[in-house]
C-alpha cells in the first residue's frame, strides 16, 4: 500500500533517545509509535508492550482525522 506519508526507521537508535522512548537498562527502544505532522508537532503517541500488539485503527483514525482537517 502507498502511503501519502514518510514511516522512520530508526536503526541507529538515535531518534529514540530523543524521544525518551529508549530503554538504556535494556538497550532497546520502547515500543512507540508517533504520529508527526509537517510542522514537526507530536500529534498522537501510542505505546505498546512487546506482549500487546499496538492498536492500528486508533493510528489510522487519527491520520484520517488530520487528513480531513
Amino acid at each position: 500500500m502507498k502511503l501519502p506519508f514518510d514511516l522512520l526507521s530508526d536503526w541507529d537508535r538515535e531518534v529514540s533517545k530523543r524521544y525518551g522512548v529508549f530503554n538504556f537498562r535494556q538497550r532497546v527502544a520502547n515500543r512507540v509509535s508517533f504520529l508527526i505532522d509537517k510542522k514537526g508537532i507530536i500529534r498522537f503517541k501510542q505505546e505498546a508492550s512487546l506482549m500487546k500488539p499496538r492498536d492500528i485503527e486508533a493510528m489510522i483514525g487519527k491520520i484520517r482525522e488530520l487528513l480531513n482537517k
